[in-house]
């Protein structure tokens, strides 16, 4: 018979008891049948991917804005402007993005915002990462970091951070 699986609320079928595509780099050996059982695979928040996830965005995010940031700059006597300098759409994403760190991502918890957990915005709109902080929000509860960050559950009351920066861009 094929085995049925939920996982994160898709369902996957298998024509074996293995599964190998359902999890990224992890393989499920199914051992018995458990109809309507809810198994825990783990129970260990994942806080070195938070950490990473929270540092490869700031990289990212500093990247775009420093690319803005020169896109945007007004010309003067001895340099041309930028080539988007006086858009106003930029200019309005742009501010947008710098409200970022202190825009709710979830409604309520421990942790609501990424300055919350040690993400700051710089004078050029950049963003600075107090890694102390960001582990010692993760060491004291890791399950609120990784619910702001990624909720299982998104509204626009509780967006993450994905939804945060996709409303963003589609704005």
């Amino acid at each position: 018979l094929d085995s049925i699986v939920k996982i994160d609320n898709v369902v996957m079928q298998n024509t074996d008891n293995v599964l190998t595509n359902a999890i990224p780099f992890v393989r499920i050996d199914l051992n018995k049948a458990a109809p309507g059982t809810l198994v825990t695979l783990a129970t260990d928040q994942p806080t070195a991917t938070m950490k990473d996830l929270v540092s490869q965005f700031v990289s990212a995010y500093n990247t775009l804005r420093t690319a803005m940031n020169g896109a945007t700059a007004p010309g003067t006597a001895t340099t041309s402007a930028g080539a988007l300098a006086g858009d106003a759409g930029v200019r309005d994403m742009m501010q947008k993005l710098q409200r970022l760190t202190t825009t709710p991502l979830i409604a309520s918890g421990t942790y609501t915002t990424l300055n919350d957990i040690g993400v700051s915005t710089n004078r050029d709109g950049t963003l600075t990462l107090d890694t102390k902080r960001l582990d010692a929000a993760i060491a004291a509860d890791p399950a609120a970091v990784t619910q702001m960050l990624n909720p299982a559950v998104t509204s626009a009351a509780n967006p993450g951070l994905a939804g945060a920066v996709s409303a963003i861009k589609d704005s």
